[in-house]
């Protein structure tokens, strides 16, 4: 069996995998797998979304309906959202995806039991993410997902609306050439989850050729948990191509006046920009830069210092006001020795960069951004670390 933890989100799924064998058992007999999730990074979580992905024997299920997830400790049944991903050739379950919620504290680990067999009975959960889908659009709670990348994101509410105008858009550059969603061709969009308590767009295309240039095919993975505002956005330009790309998420928020921003790149890293201000952060292992623009003129704001970690590569930003919109953003899923360039602007407009250091055989982007409510929260609520570091689990074995 296989199982990860998700929501660093590819909100990209990570996680740990461990291979076991379970017996074949008659089926009305329940069978019975150990889990572990545990908390590693040293914060408490809240409402922190995970998803587990098993593999279960021949024969052993072939409804969701009859596999369930209790504590292992009190036998209460968790709510949980199951997917299946693969069938065994007979049509029963072989991959299957559990969705749940979980509220470690710093460093604890949670036993759980997953439960399958014909006399099981699911715990579903019955709250969460609504889904709607029209031949133009994809609504997910907040947001609306525009099916003609025009744009590929184009409302997030949460009381007030987050975005303007250009909204959110995810592209990709070669030699000097700029490829556009909303030019591809051979687009298909399929529906992973539908919720309740995750939902998972995938999107597979090309990017038309030009400027000499070949054919580009790209695949999108757009990824939504019910106890957290926010969204995962994945560009990945499969094994097909070793081409020098560069893979961009920009956005435009509603934001005006003062904006407060921070960063970490092994500090803590702020300021303010003020109107007609902008404000580039570049990293490349193991150095990093970050330049402030004022009055049409670039200045050297911070730098690294020689022999210093690799910056880490989430922060924040927000209206200088106490009702002010604040969005927090983490980037994954780059190669270690690939570049990052970060650009705001103070009229709330969001670039983040990409650049291989070399061709290789996929290349792959991905970008949270936290839409985070207003009054505050507190802690790993709307903490970039927590939304950067998934719960680790493992297999501890059938039962």
């Amino acid at each position: 069996m296989r199982i990860r933890s998700a929501f660093r989100m590819a909100m990209v799924t990570a996680g740990i995998c461990t291979g076991i064998a379970v017996a074949s058992a008659a089926a009305e007999t329940p069978q019975k797998l150990a889990l572990e999730i545990r908390e590693t990074a040293g914060i408490r979580r809240f409402g922190y979304p995970v998803t587990a992905v098993v593999t279960l024997p021949t024969g052993a299920i072939r409804d969701v309906r009859h596999a369930r997830l209790v504590r292992e400790d009190s036998g209460e049944p968790i709510p949980s959202q199951m997917t299946v991903s693969t069938q065994h050739p007979d049509g029963s379950i072989r991959d299957l995806e559990i969705d749940l919620i979980l509220s470690p504290g710093p460093f604890e680990s949670t036993e759980l039991r997953l439960e399958f067999g014909d006399s099981v009975t699911a715990e579903t959960a019955k709250q969460g993410l609504t889904f709607a889908e029209t031949p133009d659009a994809y609504q997910v709670s907040a947001y609306r997902i525009r099916r003609d990348f025009s744009p590929l994101v184009e409302k997030v509410q949460y009381g007030r609306e987050y975005l303007r105008g250009a909204g959110i858009v995810v592209q990709a550059r070669e030699g000097g050439a700029e490829h556009r969603l909303s030019g591809a061709r051979d687009v298909t969009w399929t529906v992973e989850k539908q919720g309740p308590l995750q939902v998972r767009l995938r999107c597979r295309g090309v990017y038309p050729g030009h400027s000499g240039l070949a054919d580009l095919p790209f695949e999108l993975v757009l990824e939504f948990a019910s106890s957290k505002s926010w969204i995962g956005l994945t560009q990945v330009i499969p094994a097909t191509s070793r081409r020098l790309v560069e893979l961009e998420t920009v956005a435009e928020f509603q934001l005006s006046g003062q904006l407060l921003w921070d960063l970490d790149p092994g500090y803590w890293l702020y300021g303010v920009l003020e109107q007609g201000d902008s404000l580039t952060f570049e990293c490349s292992r193991p150095e990093w830069k970050c330049h402030l623009a004022r009055n049409g003129r670039a200045a050297e704001y911070a730098a690294s210092l020689p022999g210093a970690p690799r910056a880490h590569r989430w922060g924040h930003f927000q209206e200088g006001r106490t009702d002010g919109n604040v969005v927090a953003f983490g980037m994954a899923d780059c190669a270690e020795e690939d570049s990052l360039q970060i650009t705001l602007e103070s009229a709330g407009r969001m670039r983040v960069r990409s650049v291989p250091a070399r061709s290789a055989e996929s290349i792959r982007q991905s970008v949270f951004l936290h839409f985070i409510p207003v009054p505050l929260q507190h802690t790993a609520q709307t903490s970039p670390p927590s939304m950067m570091q998934p719960l680790q689990t493992k297999v501890l074995g059938g039962r």
